[in-house]
């Protein structure tokens, strides 16, 4: 960790801006989604339950769980649960789809899996295939009146609170099907989201003059996130340091520097998400305010 101490200051000043700066992002692609279902809450109440529910994370399962304290917000200033978790869940969606736009860079670094180029190559393209398939599939069914009428007669021999549920998120995904441009905003800047938090985390690997390129380092991250959407741990804790310890062996770095690395990233990531301790404290306040009248 001794060398950790030589990194200029201002190496670490662009990398946490430049985090800061993605979940920003992060919390305009929720905004849109929401404004797109007529949820109409102001973008800085917005920001505040994103940095809360990244706080939260950090408490919580997998790295999902900042979701839960993001629908007991909204639902608490009288929106619709189903409309609220249909917005949640595209926006999750929408993450993971993005996410996989980066896989081709695996087959830029296949000693990252040990893989043969061919292979890398017919991986990242049978993956990149399979999800685009799926996106489009859905998106085609949602519009499909035939298939709609054909899940109507299956799900009534369902229970009928279920059918409700299930028919409430169909009329939002139609809803969004006529509003395609909103969605491609919240793709676009959930591809923008990713892409400044690779380079904030490739700008600080460059200040403590690690061999890793860039494109090596989108690879890393890449395989880190599939990793950690498994709720086994507390924001994928554990998970994700032990997989880039492993990863950058792969590329040579020592395990005590990769170590150090990962140990600080978590570190930078946690610092990241302390603005939602402040939302949580005013929005305790608020509710202290209006029990007592104080």
């Amino acid at each position: 960790m001794s060398y950790m101490r030589n990194v200029p200051w201002h190496y670490i000043g662009i990398t946490f801006s430049m985090l800061i700066a993605s979940q920003i992002l992060g919390a305009l692609r929720l905004h849109t989604l929401l404004i797109t279902q007529n949820i109409n809450v102001s973008f800085k109440y917005t920001l505040q339950i994103w940095f809360t529910g990244l706080f939260g994370n950090v408490f919580l399962p997998g790295t999902v769980g900042g979701d839960v304290y993001k629908l007991i917000r909204l639902i608490s200033i009288g929106h619709s649960k189903a409309t609220i978790a249909a917005a949640l869940v595209v926006d999750r969606i929408l993450g993971f789809f993005s996410m996989l736009l980066f896989l081709p860079f695996l087959v830029l670094n296949p000693q990252l899996l040990d893989l043969e180029v061919s292979t890398a190559i017919r991986f990242g393209f049978y993956v990149f295939a399979a999800a685009a398939c799926l996106l489009l599939g859905l998106a085609g069914l949602a519009k499909n009146e035939r298939v709609r009428a054909v899940m109507g007669v299956v799900v009534e021999k369902i229970n009928q609170k279920l059918f409700n549920i299930i028919n409430k998120f169909v009329q939002i995904a139609i809803r969004w099907s006529n509003q395609p441009w909103a969605v491609i905003r919240a793709f676009i800047l959930s591809c923008m989201l990713w892409f400044i938090a690779f380079f904030a985390g490739w700008i600080f690997v460059e200040g403590i003059n690690l061999p890793v390129t860039f494109t090596q380092w989108i690879g890393i991250q890449t395989l880190i996130y599939f990793a950690t959407l498994l709720p086994v741990s507390l924001n994928g804790l554990g998970i994700a340091e032990v997989s880039m310890v492993y990863l950058l062996g792969r590329l040579g770095v020592a395990p005590e520097e990769a170590t150090a690395l990962a140990v600080t990233m978590r570190v930078l990531g946690l610092f990241v998400s302390l603005p939602g301790l402040y939302g949580i404290v005013v929005n305790w306040y608020s509710k202290y305010v209006k029990k007592t009248g104080r």
